[in-house]
């Protein structure tokens, strides 16, 4: 479904959306989009992604939602946190029921979501969004 909807939105507006794919090294965890729990020193791909930071951190808000909150959306949420200005983390915010733990995780999700909040994050339900979101799809 988000495929299509992509699909469908860079059809209409002539647009491309940005994708980011991560876990082509074999040898390194890659739960996060922008870099590796162990980065390879000999491959770009599980490095710092600098330039999706600078992407996110020139956007009015970056909503952030998928799987798993205990986790892929964690560890990226946390890499995208160390690498934004303290000054920029308001903007981030986490989509709550676009998002759940791995089964038998919860406890790191909840101390997850705890952190981001202290750390300055909003957090959202999809309902709340929607209205801003479907008004920026008819700009």
């Amino acid at each position: 479904a988000v495929r299509a909807a992509y699909n469908r939105w860079e059809e209409l507006e002539l647009g491309i959306v940005n994708k980011v794919t991560k876990g082509s090294n074999p040898w390194t965890e890659h739960y996060s989009a922008v870099m590796a729990e162990v980065p390879d020193p000999d491959d770009p791909s599980t490095q710092l992604n600098r330039a999706l930071i600078d992407v996110l951190a020139s956007a009015d808000r970056v909503y952030i939602a998928g799987e798993a909150g205990s986790h892929c959306v964690k560890a990226t949420t946390e890499h995208i946190v160390d690498n934004f200005g303290a000054q920029s983390l308001s903007k981030l915010v986490l989509i709550t029921d676009c998002m759940s733990a791995v089964a038998g995780f919860e406890p790191q999700y909840e101390a997850f979501l705890r952190d981001m909040g202290a750390r300055g994050l909003q957090t959202a339900k999809s309902f709340d969004i929607a209205p801003e979101l479907l008004a920026n799809a008819r700009r």
